[in-house]
């Protein structure tokens, strides 16, 4: 029985270990598309440079909205135009031209949200780009779920199962889940190509 809660232990350990380093040394880094789409949470400015420099960065989209403070939108103007100043140091240091564009965004895009996305992803110049938003847990990932539909083609089934390791089952639901504001939306979303019946033009201004 010893045994037992012993590997129990360790297991949690290891988890608890790979958690902390994830959230506050890698800032939920990941790969969405190799060399082309990044997504993460808030890098810390004095650590942002690696992240830029390592994956060639050549755009930041700042998914944060200052004019919003609850648990799920906690960014300031401050965390904003730190990293614009951290950017701006990177790109002097390095003879660079990283973009910095912030699209304030709420948990679920809009037509207005949307619109700067496009506007942005379109334009081969920009890539590779990094998405992140506070937690790199929600917005992040829905944009690059969204990115994910309209540029590679992917179901939405799967493109929704990429933004948890399990998104409902055995009474959990996460905001990705079916019946959940995010979940539904990334369900029901139709890409550009789907023309007058896409999201995107179905949306209102």
């Amino acid at each position: 029985m010893k045994t037992v809660w012993k590997s129990i232990a360790i297991v949690a350990l290891i988890a608890l270990s790979y958690y902390l380093w994830d959230v506050y040394v890698n800032y939920k880094f990941r790969t969405i598309s190799e060399n082309k789409v990044y997504k993460s949470g808030l890098i810390k400015p004095s650590k942002i440079e690696s992240f830029l420099i390592d994956n060639k960065i050549n755009t930041v989209i700042n998914l944060l909205d200052p004019g919003v403070q609850d648990s799920l939108n906690p960014a300031q103007q401050k965390h904003i135009d730190a990293e614009d100043e951290a950017i701006t140091e990177v790109n002097r240091k390095n003879n660079l031209k990283i973009k910095h564009v912030n699209i304030p965004s709420g948990q679920v895009p809009t037509k207005k949200t949307l619109t700067k996305f496009f506007e942005i992803l379109d334009d081969k110049s920009n890539y590779p780009v990094l998405i992140h938003c506070y937690h790199g847990v929600g917005r992040a990932k829905i944009y690059s779920a969204i990115y994910r539909i309209e540029y590679e083609n992917w179901k939405n089934v799967d493109a929704r199962d990429k933004t948890r390791l399990m998104v409902e089952g055995f009474g959990y639901k996460s905001s990705f889940a079916d019946g959940k504001e995010k979940g539904d939306f990334l369900m029901k979303y139709k890409p550009r190509s789907a023309g007058d019946e896409s999201t995107f033009n179905q949306l209102k201004d």
